[in-house]
């Protein structure tokens, strides 16, 4: 198949693949990282454990994977960009991967785990400056992190946005804020006290993060703790792949229809995106450039709604393990 190749056609040859889960998975994913070509046409840049699973398994990042994620990375922060230029004004702050992991190798050579510039295309790496620059294995233990974090972010003054996947990592990166805070480096324009972050940051535009299912928990918290920032729901992403990305503050996000192919199945049966009705409850199927073939990704969402037809969608949990707010 090819990029001239008709719906029907790929319809076709997908229908031929049975839907597997992530446990179905495991022996094609970990030959992949042994054997060439087992899922993936061509060598994977590197793989990456996945975090929410019970056993991590290795995903495959190929260069087409990394173009499917980028695409949806760039139109959210154009929606980003469109709805407050100022956003973008400062340094921005995003922790993607564990940087207190060191690099290894799988037999065939191939690194596990990436610099977090690794994740991203050469586009918006352009777009986004970072406040922290951390590489895994950089850190020696977690209050080398944690101070090294802080530390940076401090001198940041202008710091505009901050990103990060679970509420749980904010809370615990505030709380270490607050006992390290005598002894943190400090410019002087800092104050020698403060209750919350944007006394800190008087620049910081928005705070994203998971906001959905049991995360939504821990909202109250992050909002005592921050202050008066926006706090922006991020879209369902997962090591696999994107599933929605935020485009309207006023809408759950949408499906990254143009990253990777979806289907949606519950008990009624298997969807394709355009057979989505509002109410209706799905596990997402995923077809993406990274060797996965459709992929039960055990993520429930519900539709609420829909944004020029696509339908907009809200994270309700997992299927299959006990997921508390996604690490």
């Amino acid at each position: 198949l090819d990029e001239t190749s008709t719906p029907e056609r790929l319809l076709g040859a997908l229908r031929q693949v049975p839907i597997r889960s992530a446990t179905e998975y495991e022996p094609w994913l970990a030959d992949e990282a042994e054997t060439p070509h087992i899922l993936c046409a061509k060598t994977p840049d590197f793989f990456e454990e996945t975090s929410g699973s019970v056993r991590p398994k290795l995903i495959p990042y190929t260069r087409e994977l990394r173009r499917e994620m980028d695409i949806a990375i760039g139109v959210w922060m154009n929606a980003l960009y469109a709805q407050d230029k100022s956003i973008f004004q400062g340094p921005l702050y995003f922790s993607l991967s564990p940087t207190l992991k060191a690099r290894k190798l799988t037999a065939r050579g191939i690194p596990i785990g990436a610099n977090d510039e690794d994740y991203l295309g050469a586009a918006t790496r352009i777009l986004l400056r970072y406040a922290l620059t951390g590489r895994p294995g950089s850190f020696r233990s977690p209050e080398d992190f944690f101070r090294k974090t802080l530390e940076q972010l401090i001198a940041a003054k202008t710091l505009s946005m901050v990103s990060v996947w679970s509420p749980t990592f904010l809370i615990s990166l505030d709380a270490r804020l607050r006992e390290m805070w005598a002894d943190l480096k400090k410019p002087s324009s800092v104050p020698a006290r403060f209750e919350t972050w944007d006394e800190i940051w008087p620049n910081l535009k928005m705070i994203s993060m998971w906001t959905d299912a049991s995360a939504a928990a821990f909202v109250p918290q992050v909002r005592s703790i921050t202050g008066n920032i926006p706090v922006q729901g991020k879209g369902l992403l997962a090591t696999e792949g994107i599933t929605s990305i935020p485009i309207l503050h006023d809408m759950d996000p949408v499906i990254a229809y143009r990253s990777h192919f979806f289907e949606f199945k519950n008990e009624r049966g298997v969807f394709r995106l355009d057979q989505l009705q509002a109410g209706e409850s799905y596990e997402v199927i995923l077809t993406t450039g990274g060797g996965l073939v459709r992929y039960a990704t055990g993520d429930i969402v519900t539709v609420t709604g829909f944004m020029r037809r696509v339908p907009a969608i809200r994270f309700k949990g997992r299927n299959r393990f006990s997921d508390l707010v996604g690490e």
